[in-house]
């Protein structure tokens, strides 16, 4: 399967790389970055160190492209960022930790810096990776969708080029996850006018949508989380950098979500979640997703507490004549075998 990830890299951005960089399935030709969960030079420092620590033996290390600092058209509410939850850095603090002595701050370094950024905006590499691989390239949308977006409007045809589009956005029943808007998930509030430009244009190529809730779906106990995280590396054996960031990651997200409540009001545990990760482990093995629903639906881009929402035409009125509103019709995951995701990610990352 060849890859392109278009990501913000904070926390669950990372995993997602580190699972699709060392699958054998998959092949990443391309990460495009996009300002989102932390600034643009943030997530282009973080995306390298992932790509540099996945380390995959025999796979081609993909291009790295900077992109879009922010959204489209600016909403007038400032930069909308998530590092309360990721962290200054985006990647849980692992900067400072992985940094803490001359050999580690060597180490990181020169990972980092064996990855080149490319002259190329993030858009221009995406039209120009997609039309050398025509009907081959899955694209994987882990982050606001302005990149994606932009090459659309410059390609319009970029549609019928991709193989298929799985985005990670969108709260198909309003449980909004971002602490200004109470309906909207982060990706498509934080450029709503992008998200829908993909939603309606991104045509013929088929589109599934890993919503918010499918990630509240995904509750994996926080027991098992840390033992995954630590692998099986001996206890004298050093952990490669890719393990160490890992590990750290998954710390403090444990750490955080077991202060998320507000799942508790949801009928939901307290319990681990990725929700970038859930939506690379769907696009690399779609039976992880044990359920879909197809339904006409667009994004709000004008209400004053609903700007960013993903609203869906449960009762097809578009269909029946009943409604003048544009929707389009799009996948969403609904639910997730467990027990395929588990087992993915303990083969992957285990």
């Amino acid at each position: 399967m060849k890859l392109i990830i278009d990501v913000d890299t904070g926390m669950d951005d990372a995993q997602a790389l580190l699972l699709a960089l060392r699958s054998p399935q998959a092949q990443v030709l391309a990460v495009t970055c996009i300002g989102g969960n932390v600034p643009l030079d943030l997530v282009v420092r973080n995306t390298r160190l992932v790509v540099a620590a996945a380390n995959w033996p025999g796979q081609p290390a993909p291009r790295v492209f900077a992109g879009c600092s922010r959204p489209l058209v600016s909403d007038g509410d400032g930069e909308i960022r998530a590092t309360h939850y990721h962290g200054s850095d985006g990647i849980a603090g692992a900067w400072e930790k992985l940094t803490s002595s001359d050999s580690t701050k060597s180490e990181v370094e020169a990972a980092v810096n064996s990855v080149p950024v490319e002259s190329m905006h993030a858009a221009l590499g995406l039209i120009e990776l997609v039309s050398q691989n025509k009907g081959e390239v899955t694209l994987l949308a882990l982050a606001p969708l302005t990149n994606i977006a932009l090459a659309l409007r410059l390609e319009p045809r970029l549609g019928t080029w991709l193989r298929s589009l799985v985005v990670m956005g969108g709260a198909y029943q309003s449980m909004g996850n971002n602490e200004r808007h109470l309906s909207a998930e982060f990706n498509f509030v934080h450029d709503p006018e992008a998200a829908r430009l993909v939603l309606h244009e991104m045509l013929p190529c088929p589109r599934l949508i890993v919503p918010y809730e499918a990630c509240l779906e995904s509750s994996l106990p926080f027991d098992w989380a840390i033992t995954w995280a630590a692998g099986g590396n001996a206890a004298d054996e050093p952990k490669p950098l890719w393990r160490r960031l890992h590990e750290l990651i998954v710390s403090h997200q444990c750490l955080m979500q077991r202060g998320q409540t507000f799942a508790l009001t949801l009928a939901q545990p307290l319990a681990y979640r990725s929700c970038d990760l859930l939506a690379a482990s769907i696009c690399l093995l779609p039976s992880v997703a044990s359920d879909v629903l197809e339904k006409r639906c667009t994004i709000e881009l004008a209400g004053g507490v609903t700007r960013g929402q993903l609203v869906v035409d449960w009762f097809d009125k578009a269909d029946r004549g009943l409604s003048k509103v544009a929707t389009v019709s799009a996948r969403f995951v609904t639910k997730v075998a467990l027990d395929a995701y588990r087992a993915l990610l303990f083969e992957t990352l285990g």
